[in-house]
């Protein structure tokens, strides 16, 4: 959780820098117009646990910056990448997997990945059902 939490603060930094400034006609997040922002499906994939999980990150910023944020949290990844292709989003989190068919799309670009120890990081898996023929990458 402490990884997510810090790629997400790092995302929302570098895209209020970068964006706020070219974007000032649009939602400029004071109270009338928050920042909208999705999030993909965490805690067990409940929406009330996902916000647990962020609402002290947005919280914070808020306190430190002014900007205030109006949180959504998607069904799925999908439906992520889908609100901001619809810009019913102004900020997302989502995964490589998500971010490339999003970015593909126009609808999408990266501004900021999580760094550990002065290296990006991600953590991953692939699985496969216990009883698949898959055993090792070679049979992928």
């Amino acid at each position: 959780m402490y990884y997510r939490r810090t790629f997400l603060a790092t995302a929302i930094a570098a895209a209020l820098a970068i964006t706020l400034p070219v974007a000032a006609h649009a939602r400029d997040g004071s109270v009338k117009q928050p920042l909208r922002v999705m999030l993909v499906p965490a805690d067990g994939g409940t929406e009330d646990g996902t916000k647990a999980d962020f609402q002290p990150i947005f919280n914070a910023i808020t306190r430190t910056t002014g900007l205030n944020f109006d949180i959504k949290v998607g069904q799925s990844y999908g439906a992520v990448v889908e609100a901001m292709c619809a810009k019913q989003a102004d900020i997302a989190w989502f995964g490589p997997a998500s971010y490339i068919p999003a970015r593909d799309r126009g609808c999408a670009k990266l501004l900021a990945v999580a760094v550990e120890k002065g290296q990006s990081v991600y953590y991953s898996g692939l699985f496969t059902a216990r009883d698949s023929s898959l055993k090792n990458l070679k049979d992928t």
